[in-house]
């Protein structure tokens, strides 16, 4: 599948919001996905570049866009984008473990952040963890705008114990929850 990136600049508002208003999340993303930018080239980005690509054009939607329709749904779709990244990584590389945390009362972790979970953890632990689906994860606590969860992994070679911090930051300003993972 290849992602339409951007809306040319020549585009009258109407064109421009009635384009938003086509787009499909519903499909499955594989990766690397396409992406194809402003200037027509596509690009191939890995799980985590392609959420921070989206998550910078919302960042920056109201100094590329004058009117406040056009911004208000760039910043949807890319929300919608990121949703689908999410769960297109998700579903491809995800495992149990994590599914199970939101059924014993994890609240948000699977719906929200469940793809950049899987990512983090497989690049952390891949030399530790052969098999993530000998990875255990529990719920432990929420504390100043942070979950933690404990990782557990038993493989034949090794067992080992981690805990897992996970911020939400609400915007890409200074929110509670960003000053206090920097502090």
């Amino acid at each position: 599948m290849v992602i339409c990136s951007d809306l040319g600049k020549g585009m009258d508002k109407n064109r421009r919001l009635r384009r938003y208003s086509r787009k499909d999340y519903a499909q499955e993303v594989e990766f690397p996905v396409e992406i194809i930018g402003r200037d027509g080239l596509v690009r191939r980005y890995s799980f985590e570049d392609s959420v921070r690509l989206y998550q910078r054009r919302i960042a920056s939607a109201k100094i590329r866009y004058d009117d406040g329709d056009v911004v208000e749904a760039e910043v949807r779709h890319c929300w919608c984008r990121i949703g689908q990244l999410r769960r297109s990584y998700f579903n491809r590389y995800g495992w149990q473990a994590i599914q199970v945390v939101d059924e014993l009362g994890g609240a948000d972790l699977v719906r929200e952040v469940a793809g950049e979970v899987a990512a983090f953890l497989r690049r952390c632990l891949d030399r530790e963890v052969a098999d993530p689906e000998h990875l255990s994860i529990a719920f432990l606590q929420e504390e100043d705008g942070c979950r933690v969860y404990h990782i557990r992994h038993e493989d034949t070679d090794t067992a080992g114990h981690h805990l897992l911090y996970v911020y939400r930051f609400e915007s890409s300003m200074g929110c509670e929850h960003r000053d206090s993972f920097f502090g």
